[in-house]
C-alpha cells in the first residue's frame, strides 16, 4: 500500500492537523519582483512516481497518477519542454535531488514559476529532540537509513531555496509528518485593486500532501484519492472565488484538504501550508481574462470583515464558508475563523452519519459572530449526492474493501 508519512504542523488556519508546533517558520516580508502581463515567463514541473521500488513493497498508481498529471498540466500552460517526468527506476536519490538543486536552478529565471508533483512512499522518524521529520523514499531508499537514503522535508526546503523561480507548488501524495509553516501571513483582499499582480510578484513555496503520519493513501477509480480531486481541482473544481478563471496555490491546497476528507470520511486528510513566501502560485484557466479590479485605477471600495466561530454538537465535523472548505470542529474545540468574510456568509457543516446542515449567517463587522450547529442523525444509505454524479458511499466504496496489496503501514 502506499502509506506515507504527513506533514504540516500549522497552516492557515486549517485545523485539520494534528501534528502542530513542530517549529514555525517567521514570516520573510519581500518585495515584490516585477510581474509580467501573464504572470510568468516561463513554467516548470518535475513530475515524479513510483511503483516499483527496490526495498519497499511496490505500489500500482503512482506512475499512472504521474502521467496523469503530466498530461493535465500541458493544458495550463507548461510547455512540454519544460516537464521533467522520473518514474521508477529514473526516480532515486541522486536523480531528484540533482535535478530539484542543480539542473532546474539552472535553467529558470526570477520571474518563472515551478510545480512538483511526487507519488510513492513516505516516511515520518521521531527524532532524540521529540520532534518529528519526514521523508519522501526514492525508488533507492532503505527501509532503515531514512536520513541516509531519503529525502528528509529539510532538504526539499533546501532545495526550494536553490530554486530563483518565484513560485513553487509541491503536491505531494505522500502522508508524513514532520514540517513546520509559516504562521501569521499577510492575507491580502480579492477585490483589492491589482490583487493578482500583487500575490503573483511576492516569492511563495506552498505545499500540500495527501495526509499525515498513520493515514493510507487511498484510491479510487484507478487513481489515489488525493490525485484524483487534485487532477480535478486543476481542471476548475478549486475555482471558489473571485477571481475566477485563476486558480490560486490557497484555492487548490484548501479545496483538497476539504474535499479528500470528505471522500474518505477523515480516513485521509491532506495537509496544506505555505513554506515561504507571502505570494501565491498561480494556475491560469481557459477563459482568463484580467479583472477590472487588477487594472482600474480608481481606489478599490473598501471592505470590513467579520470574524466567526462555528459551534457544533458532532466530533470531527467539516466546515465549509462560502463552499469552501474552512476546517474541522468538534463539540470541545469550536472552530474559529478570523476575517471570515463580509456580510452575509453560508456555512456549511458536514459529518459522516449525520445530515448536512446550512446556515446563512451575517457577520458582524470586525465583531465576532457565533453559530451553532446540532446535526441531525442520518442512516449511511441516505448519505447524499456529493456531486459528480456519486455519493459519499459510491465515491469511496473502495475504502471499505482497503485494497490491501496497495496499503501498508509503513510507519513502523
Amino acid at each position: 500500500m502506499r502509506l506515507f508519512i504527513l506533514l504540516l504542523s500549522l497552516l492557515l488556519q486549517t485545523p485539520i492537523c494534528a501534528q502542530q508546533s513542530r517549529g514555525s517558520g517567521q514570516v520573510v516580508s519581500i518585495k515584490p519582483s516585477k510581474p509580467t502581463g501573464a504572470f510568468y515567463a516561463s513554467s516548470w514541473a518535475v513530475v515524479i512516481g513510483i511503483d516499483q521500488y527496490e526495498k519497499w513493497q511496490p505500489l500500482q498508481y503512482a506512475v499512472k497518477d504521474a502521467r496523469a498529471v503530466r498530461e493535465k498540466l500541458l493544458t495550463l500552460d507548461f510547455p512540454e519542454s519544460n516537464i521533467f517526468v522520473l518514474t521508477d527506476g529514473q526516480a532515486s536519490k541522486k536523480n531528484i535531488e540533482h535535478l530539484l538543486g542543480e539542473e532546474l536552478p539552472a535553467r529558470m529565471g526570477v520571474e518563472d514559476r515551478a510545480f512538483v508533483y511526487f507519488a510513492g512512499h513516505g516516511q515520518t522518524e521521531t527524532l532524540a529532540s521529540g520532534g518529528e521529520e519526514g521523508y519522501l523514499v526514492p525508488v533507492d531508499g532503505d527501509r532503515k537509513n531514512w536520513y541516509s537514503t531519503c529525502i528528509s522535508m529539510r532538504k526539499i526546503s533546501e532545495l526550494s531555496d536553490r530554486m530563483r523561480a518565484k513560485h513553487v507548488f509541491y503536491a505531494i501524495d505522500a502522508c508524513y509528518s514532520g514540517l513546520a509553516f509559516m504562521r501569521g501571513e499577510r492575507n491580502l483582499n480579492p477585490d483589492e485593486q491589482n490583487y493578482l499582480e500583487k500575490i503573483s510578484g511576492y516569492r511563495a513555496r506552498q505545499l500540500v500532501t495527501a495526509g499525515r503520519a498513520d493515514e493510507s493513501v487511498l484510491e479510487v477509480g484507478g487513481h489515489g484519492v488525493f490525485t484524483r480531486y487534485l487532477l480535478m481541482g486543476l481542471s476548475g473544481e478549486a475555482d471558489k472565488t473571485r477571481p475566477f478563471n485563476v486558480i490560486t496555490g490557497d484555492e487548490l491546497g484548501i479545496y483538497l484538504a476539504g474535499e479528500v476528507a470528505l471522500a474518505t470520511r477523515n480516513a485521509q486528510t491532506p495537509q496544506y501550508g505555505r513554506l515561504q513566501g507571502e505570494g501565491q502560485f498561480l494556475f491560469l484557466m481557459n477563459g482568463f481574462e484580467m479583472a477590472a479590479s487588477d487594472t482600474a485605477q480608481a481606489a478599490p471600495k473598501p471592505i470590513v470583515f467579520g470574524h466567526l466561530q462555528v459551534n457544533v454538537t458532532v466530533p470531527s465535523s467539516l466546515v465549509y464558508v462560502n463552499g469552501t472548505y474552512r476546517g474541522m470542529a468538534s463539540p470541545e474545540s469550536p472552530l474559529e475563523l478570523q476575517n471570515a468574510g463580509a456580510g452575509e456568509v453560508e456555512v456549511r457543516v458536514v459529518a459522516e452519519g449525520y445530515q448536512d446542515l446550512s446556515k446563512k449567517l451575517e457577520l458582524k463587522p470586525e465583531g465576532w459572530t457565533q453559530g451553532i450547529f446540532e446535526l441531525p442523525g442520518i442512516s449511511a444509505r441516505d448519505i447524499p449526492d456529493r456531486g459528480n454524479g456519486m455519493s459519499l458511499i459510491d465515491d469511496m466504496a473502495a475504502v471499505a474493501d482497503f485494497n490491501m496489496d496497495r496499503f501498508e503501514v509503513t510507519n513502523t
